[in-house]
């Protein structure tokens, strides 16, 4: 330790960290520590198990001054596979890439010069092999022999960096792969809507208008019944065949915009959960591209399914509106709260909703009201009209 060797300063500063007051200037729990040290030795002897603590520190420990290492122990070395005679005596450069070194110069003479007391960050040195170890610093200024420098400590992190690097593209690869999901799953149902309404519905119509020509050239009133009860059936078949394809795929979403195919759907939801519905504003400019449109009205769908099954609501309203460049999509209602509505572990819908606003690059927020019922945000930063 005679590398960090000196005394003790006549100035205010803390003294050098090979003396026992080095922890004692810093908090009460380092006065502890050093007076513990004290107990444990007397005298000059007391340098003696502080030098060894720094020695065999799982921590890597280093004294920058004057802009090169002046100390470093060996954990330092062991973590960069380099020898004393490569760092001692030498700047940042020789452990660093110049920009990274440049870096590490910097942050010194930030807290040399006073502008900040500590710092803590994550540089990238050179192992001696060539690979790029991440080490979290966490240094601060004191007084080496009367001049200042850098005191610091260093922990390993390129392997919790490298979890974090490989769980966030899996993160990225998953949200891909749901966008690819979403996107093909509306081109399948576009095209099983259009089948529904074009093939079987087309020959449902022909099918009631059969039963219409032999209704009108029968006289008997027990076939009349009988065609009367088919021509029951076809029409009911029809209708369902036109919510079952109106379900898979809004054809007014397509062709009249997002406003009018949201108003639809609480037209529906109105009449088959006998809930209030209001829409606000009746009238609004929705520039919005096709994908944009068909994921917000997924995300209203489900969380009117999620209302209608879950909320026990009364009224719901649904209001549009731009904040700036932000489309904003708010839907209240006044049903037993939001931990009352969130389906049972394993369900999918809030899943799917979160996962869609992430695709639009928004949030999704899910907020109490006040005194009952849950209001829902999305927020999709979009060029506004």
């Amino acid at each position: 330790m005679t590398a960090i060797a000196g005394h003790r300063s006549k100035a205010h500063g803390p003294p050098p960290p090979d003396q026992p007051g080095f922890f004692a200037a810093a908090s009460p729990r380092r006065r502890l520590r050093a007076a513990a040290l004290r107990r444990m030795s007397s005298g000059a002897a007391v340098e003696l198990p502080f030098q060894w603590i720094v020695e065999q520190s799982l921590a890597a420990i280093y004294v920058i001054q004057d802009d090169v290492y002046t100390y470093v122990n060996p954990t330092f070395l062991a973590m960069l596979g380099r020898s004393a005679d490569e760092v001692i005596g030498r700047g940042p450069e020789a452990i660093a890439r110049p920009d990274e070194a440049a870096r590490i110069r910097e942050n010194v003479r930030r807290r040399i010069d006073g502008e900040i007391l500590k710092l803590r960050y994550v540089v990238e040195l050179l192992h001696r092999d060539g690979r790029t170890v991440s080490m979290e610093v966490d240094g601060a200024r004191v007084e080496v022999g009367g001049r200042p420098a850098v005191v610091g400590i260093g922990l390993d992190v390129s392997e919790r960096l490298g979890h974090q690097r490989e769980l966030e593209h899996s993160r990225q690869r998953l949200q891909e792969l749901t966008a690819y999901i979403n996107t093909l799953r509306e081109a399948q149902r576009a095209k099983f809507a259009r089948e529904l309404h074009d093939e079987l519905g087309g020959m449902l119509s022909s099918l009631k208008m059969d039963i219409g020509r032999l209704t009108r050239r029968t006289r008997s009133p027990a076939m009349l019944g009988v065609l009367g009860e088919m021509d029951g059936v076809a029409r009911e078949a029809i209708d369902i065949v036109r919510r079952v394809a109106d379900d898979l795929r809004p054809a007014v979403l397509d062709h009249l915009g997002l406003l009018a195919a949201i108003r639809g759907r609480l037209e529906q939801f109105q009449r088959r959960y006998g809930v209030k519905c209001i829409l606000e504003p009746e009238e609004l400019e929705l520039p919005l591209p096709q994908s944009h449109a068909n994921n917000i009205y997924r995300i209203c769908q489900e969380a009117l399914t999620n209302v209608g099954r879950h909320a026990r609501a009364r009224t719901l309203s649904v209001h549009l509106a731009w904040d700036g460049a932000v489309f904003v999509l708010t839907i209240d209602d006044d049903g037993v709260g939001f931990a009352a509505t969130v389906p049972r572990p394993g369900a999918m819908g809030l899943l799917g909703m979160g996962e869609r606003a992430r695709e639009l690059g928004g949030t999704l927020e899910f907020l109490p009201r006040r005194p009952r019922g849950t209001r829902l945000v999305l927020r999709v930063p979009l060029a506004a009209p």
